[in-house]
């Protein structure tokens, strides 16, 4: 709340308390060690519940204890806004042989809608990427909302193939980051240093998670959207339009083929 020397109120926000939304993660790591696994799930939205109920949970914390051995101690809490209405609680995590990223995600109403474990390692391009033979630009998919992009596209004046990513399960990012590794960035090198042209852009739950409610709104909309986009982009050979899709986008392909038949 702001007010002017008078006293008078000019000003009222709200949002995410960084606080709350800290403790919160603490509280999930603490209930996995303890392999309360219920517990640590009781923030998830419903497509979380779903898609990581505590069995799937207490498989893949294991997992990552196979990996990385004893949870020892959370080093510190950061609090990142991602633009649209998303939010992450990035807790940096130590374990016996390694340190861990564990990103949360929220939506509007303090539900998780994304868990993620990652090495804390900065990224770094693939030795097969050829910098300096592709030109990567940025670019917006739709326009409701207008999801942030980048088109990768071997440098030179002639028309290419190109593909659409279309990203997993959860809010992921155009490079589909989770801690030190950006899956959709070395395929956009790599295939582009193969004078093939890639688009990759923001998932819609990582945008503006309101309004979805199917797969419609979350994937096939932008999808549809972006091979549109590529059909009328001068660089590009519309006859040789691909899309990769990674698990939920795998998923989906074959409902996006059934509407884009030129694919």
């Amino acid at each position: 709340i702001t007010f002017d020397d008078t006293g008078a109120m000019t000003g009222l926000w709200y949002g995410h308390s960084e606080a709350l939304l800290g403790q919160r993660v603490r509280t999930l790591v603490k209930k996995l060690n303890e392999g309360d696994f219920a517990a640590a799930a009781k923030d998830f939205g419903d497509e979380m519940r779903d898609k990581l109920p505590p069995d799937k949970l207490a498989t893949a914390w294991r997992a990552l204890l196979g990996q990385v051995g004893r949870f020892q101690s959370i080093e510190k809490v950061k609090f990142e806004a991602r633009g649209g209405e998303a939010y992450e609680t990035i807790a940096l995590a130590k374990f016996e042989s390694s340190k861990i990223q564990v990103k949360v995600a929220w939506d509007q109403g303090d539900r998780i809608i994304g868990l993620f474990f990652a090495p804390d390692r900065p990224w770094t391009a693939p030795s097969y990427a050829k910098l300096d033979a592709v030109e990567v630009t940025d670019i917006e998919v739709g326009s409701a909302p207008k999801l942030p992009g980048n088109l990768t596209l071997p440098k030179g004046t002639a028309k290419v193939p190109a593909v659409v990513l279309i990203h997993g399960s959860g809010p992921g990012d155009r490079d589909e980051a989770i801690g030190g590794l950006k899956v959709f960035a070395d395929l956009a090198l790599g295939l582009g240093t193969r004078g093939i042209g890639v688009l990759r852009y923001y998932k819609r739950s990582r945008v503006s998670p309101a309004g979805i409610v199917t797969e419609k709104e979350e994937v096939l909309d932008a999808a549809e959207q972006a091979i549109d986009l590529l059909r009328h982009h001068p660089r590009v050979d519309p006859k040789r339009i691909y899309v990769i899709g990674h698990s939920q986008g795998g998923y989906l392909a074959p409902r996006i083929a059934a509407k884009a038949t030129d694919l």
